[in-house]
C-alpha cells in the first residue's frame, strides 16, 4: 500500500511540473471542491432547515400574492362585465334609434290622413260634429 502511495506522490509531483511549465498559473475563481462540498451539492435543497424568519416572509407573500390573485380576478369581472354592458347599450341606441324612425315615419303618414280627411270634409260638406238625430255624412258619387 505504501508503494501505491509513493506512485501516487510521484506521480502527482510529475503533474504539477507539467502544468507549470505547460501553462502559466491560473488563479482559482471558486474554492476547491472537496468530498464534504460535493455531498452537499448533491443533496435537494428541501433538506436544508428554513428559518423562522423566511417562513413568515413566505407567508405574507401568499398572502400578499392571494390579494393580488383576487383584484386582479375582480378587474377581469369588471372589464367582462362592462364589455357586455357596453354591448348591450349599443344594441339599445341602435333599437331607440330604429324606433324613433318608425316613429316619425307613422306621424308623416298620420298628419297625410288627417290632411286628406280635411280636404273630404272640406270637399263634401260633411262634419265631425254629426248629432244623434242628424244624417250621417254621405257621400254619393
Amino acid at each position: 500500500m505504501e508503494e501505491f502511495a509513493t506512485a501516487l506522490e510521484d506521480r502527482k509531483e510529475e503533474n504539477e511540473e507539467d502544468d507549470t511549465a505547460a501553462a502559466p498559473r491560473r488563479r482559482r475563481i471558486l474554492p476547491p471542491r472537496t468530498p464534504a462540498t460535493i455531498s452537499n451539492w448533491n443533496e435537494p435543497k428541501s433538506s436544508y432547515p428554513k428559518s423562522k424568519g423566511r417562513t413568515v416572509e413566505s407567508a405574507e407573500l401568499s398572502r400578499k400574492l392571494t390579494a393580488v390573485h383576487g383584484v386582479a380576478d375582480s378587474a377581469v369581472r369588471h372589464k367582462e362585465e362592462a364589455r357586455a354592458t357596453r354591448m348591450r347599450l349599443e344594441r339599445v341606441l341602435a333599437e331607440q334609434a330604429k324606433s324613433r324612425k318608425e316613429r316619425e315615419e307613422s306621424r308623416v303618414v298620420e298628419s297625410r290622413w288627417t290632411g286628406f280627411r280635411e280636404d273630404i270634409v272640406k270637399a263634401f260638406g260633411c262634419f265631425d260634429n254629426v248629432g244623434e238625430g242628424d244624417p250621417p255624412c254621405v257621400i254619393v258619387g
